[in-house]
């Protein structure tokens, strides 16, 4: 504003409080708009924030279920005399109870040379050694004058592909070179052969055997079961078993459905739904007073385009069935899953006429349909791109990451929001310049009307005076 403060001091006129009521005129109404605006423009961005955060927290739920091994829940117990001797997944299985021995672990193939007097430094001839583990064999090229510390690199060096590694022993009656392969299984036994130079042979014919490569060996209810490796694969139907030690005596692996977890997952997929659509309905609430009665205000979004679009959608993508489902479990009707006239998700604990209860269709589904209940939610359209294809938990997804990545809607949203608070900073900043010069303005105005008043009161004074000063005039009678 302009520095002078005392207008009005030459003609005494209360020209300040005149000024003060034109700057307000000017000021007051431009202000309460913007005041206004920011105020709304806060609400809103208040708003976005609580609504991402409705929809993210809703978006944890949904992941979760749109991973078909979240419907296959199993609970797994082991006990016995050595309940780490394996350890088990399951994939699918079916309830059982059984009696598990590991008798021996996969082993690979372990060589070793006779002892070579000249030790490590110990030169050879020109050859090559062959290397055959099964079906895969593996030739390293020894050059003339190699020593055996150079041959154990060149195998470390070559020998990843077969899994065949080399060390050195220095022993007091000389060096030995041991070979040691990782693949394991009796039909995985390591051999060596060479050509070339006579030297090689000490180092391929002239190997003992110090472990033979064999099968891992278990037992399930008596019947005996091998594998090349360490992990068994549905040996039990749904079930791998990995072996890691063996048992002194039979372990009993009880292996049960998760019900209550599967159950639990799918009532917080409800009950989300359900939160969602409350902040949705608090957000977009339109204010209730009526007839310019604004005593009860409406929600932070109230009428807001995302909000409807956000309902429409998600309500949209849970509505009739899974068309490649067809004629199965394709609905969530058929989970026990309904709506009730508001739109809020409800598993019904009684039934519709003769109908099972929604508790009865889910536990059912549960018990008997699990793999079913999983494509229901998690089916991710392998047919193609139409979304009458995807599953439940799939559909919803996508549409909560189109409104919740970086990118998306509600960022966008957010940005708007802000652009439009630093607009109204900007108006701000014009409005205070505005008025500074409409006030230097009137100050400059006002300043020559109080010295033209000035002049006249002056004026009025000295005439006053010197009339006063004048002679008296008597009349006569």
């Amino acid at each position: 504003m302009a520095g002078v403060t005392n207008a009005g001091i030459g003609s005494g006129l209360q020209l300040e409080d005149l000024i003060s009521v034109y700057v307000n005129a000017e000021k007051a109404p431009k202000e309460a708009i913007l005041n206004q605006k920011e105020e709304t423009t806060n609400s809103q961005l208040s708003g976005i924030g609580q609504l991402k955060s409705a929809l993210s927290t809703f978006q944890d739920i949904v992941k979760k279920l749109t991973d078909p091994k979240a419907f296959d829940q199993n609970t797994v117990a082991i006990t016995g005399p050595n309940t780490d001797a394996f350890s088990v997944e399951t994939n699918n299985a079916s309830k059982g109870n059984f009696q598990v021995e590991v008798q021996q672990l996969a082993k690979g193939t372990r060589l070793s040379s006779a002892a070579i007097a000249g030790g490590s430094s110990t030169t050879f001839g020109a050859g090559k050694l062959t290397f055959n583990v099964g079906d895969k064999s593996l030739d390293i090229t020894v050059d003339d004058g190699d020593t055996l510390s150079v041959i154990r690199q060149k195998i470390n060096d070559a020998g990843g592909d077969l899994g065949v590694s080399a060390n050195i022993i220095n022993g007091d009656d000389g060096a030995r070179l041991t070979l040691t392969s990782n693949t394991t299984g009796s039909a995985n036994n390591l051999t060596v052969t060479s050509t070339g130079d006579a030297s090689l042979s000490a180092l391929s014919t002239g190997l003992s055997v110090t472990q033979a490569a064999q099968d891992a060996v278990i037992t399930v209810d008596g019947t005996t079961i091998s594998s090349d490796t360490n992990t068994f694969k549905d040996a039990i139907a749904g079930v791998t078993l990995t072996a890691k030690a063996v048992t002194t005596g039979a372990n009993t692996l009880d292996v049960s459905r998760d019900t209550d977890g599967i159950k639990s997952m799918i009532k917080d997929f409800v009950d989300g739904y359900n939160a969602l659509k409350a902040s949705l309905d608090t957000l977009g609430a339109p204010g209730s007073g009526g007839d310019g009665d604004d005593s009860v205000a409406g929600g932070a979004l109230a009428f807001d385009p995302l909000v409807r679009s956000i309902k429409n959608q998600t309500q949209n993508a849970l509505t009739g069935s899974i068309e490649a489902l067809s004629g199965g479990m394709d609905s969530l009707y058929k989970v026990g899953i309904t709506f009730d006239n508001s739109g809020k998700m409800e598993i019904l604990s009684y039934g519709i006429g003769n109908g099972p209860s929604g508790e009865d269709r889910l536990t059912d589904a549960i018990n008997n349909n699990a793999a079913q209940l999983g494509e229901l939610f998690a089916r991710n359209n392998p047919t193609g791109n139409d979304s009458k294809d995807k599953g439940f938990a799939v559909k919803l997804d996508e549409i909560l990451t189109s409104y919740t990545e970086p990118k998306g809607a509600i960022a966008e949203r957010q940005g708007s929001l802000n652009d439009t608070l630093k607009s109204i900073s900007q108006q701000r900043d014009d409005l205070t310049l505005r008025l500074s010069n409409y006030e230097a303005t009137m100050r400059a105005q006002f300043d020559a009307l109080d010295q033209i008043v000035a002049q006249y009161q002056s004026t009025g004074d000295y005439l006053t005076s010197a009339l006063a000063s004048l002679p008296s005039v008597k009349s006569k009678d």
